[in-house]
């Protein structure tokens, strides 16, 4: 298999800030009738660091949950996947 077709999930870390900004600056357009507040909140590196300290922070605390897809080989960020409004049962 070609190893840059191979992705890899895992949940947001601080250090996806510029990845993270690069991705959506990189599909813009795309983003923004989906996901204009997490476009709008990644458009430039210090906003996107804002953004993956906040958004760790929440998926620490069992909040939301916000996972990364990566390429394997550069460990770029290709995509994004939101858990949130969760109804949590207590066992």
């Amino acid at each position: 298999s070609n190893k840059d077709e191979e992705v890899h999930v895992c949940g947001i870390q601080e250090g996806d800030a510029w990845s993270i900004c690069d991705f959506v600056i990189s599909n813009e357009k795309r983003l923004l009738s989906f996901f204009p507040k997490t476009r709008e909140q990644n458009l430039a590196p210090d906003l996107a660091k804002i953004f993956a300290t906040l958004k760790s922070k929440q998926f620490e605390n069992k909040i939301e949950y916000l996972f990364t897809i990566k390429q394997q080989s550069s460990r770029k960020v290709i995509g994004l996947i939101y858990i949130k409004e969760l109804d949590k049962i207590d066992g």
